[in-house]
């Protein structure tokens, strides 16, 4: 072999194993860069998903500042089943606007499948039919939920003595 075909060989052979060696490098870079590309993917899912659960929550405070108020309303239909007294106390008020005497007792409800708390009271009340009325209706449209269960009403020398059984709902 000569010289020059020596220098030949060995340079080929150089190259060659370079090349393979490059080959080497960039298989072992491309599996290192196909990784990273699948847990950037894998980041930008998750990073999406948080961006959306995110804007979920402040859109439900949003919502909620809305509708705050409204919930405010609505507790206050409700009086504490421990001391209901401003419930008494507005119907004594409805009963002295509107003329009529009245006995305000507690009273026990049959529970028929109720998804809310109860307390029961029986009222009794003397005076016109008119004057009875204005209390039913206030008491219905007054700022607690109630609801009239029964109503009984007898006449007496001058006036009607009605007897009606009301279910308030607690907190």
């Amino acid at each position: 072999m000569t010289f020059k075909n020596r220098k030949f060989l060995i340079t080929i052979m150089l190259a060659g194993g370079s090349l393979f060696l490059l080959f080497v490098l960039l298989f072992i870079l491309s599996r290192g860069i196909k990784k990273n590309y699948q847990e950037l993917i894998l980041s930008q899912k998750e990073l999406d998903f948080y961006q959306t659960k995110v804007e979920r929550i402040e859109q439900i405070r949003k919502d909620y500042q809305q509708l705050e108020p409204d919930f405010e309303k609505v507790a206050g239909l409700f009086v504490s089943a421990e001391i209901p007294l401003k419930a008494i106390e507005f119907w004594r008020q409805i009963a002295v606007s509107s003329g009529l005497s009245v006995k305000i007792s507690p009273f026990s409800l049959p529970v028929k499948n109720e998804n809310w708390d109860f307390l029961g009271f029986r009222i009794e009340a003397n005076g016109r039919f008119g004057q009875i009325m204005k209390f039913l209706t206030k008491t219905e449209t007054g700022p607690y939920l109630s609801e009239i269960q029964d109503l009984t009403i007898k006449k007496s020398e001058k006036t009607l003595e009605a007897g009606f059984t009301i279910k308030l709902y607690v907190k």
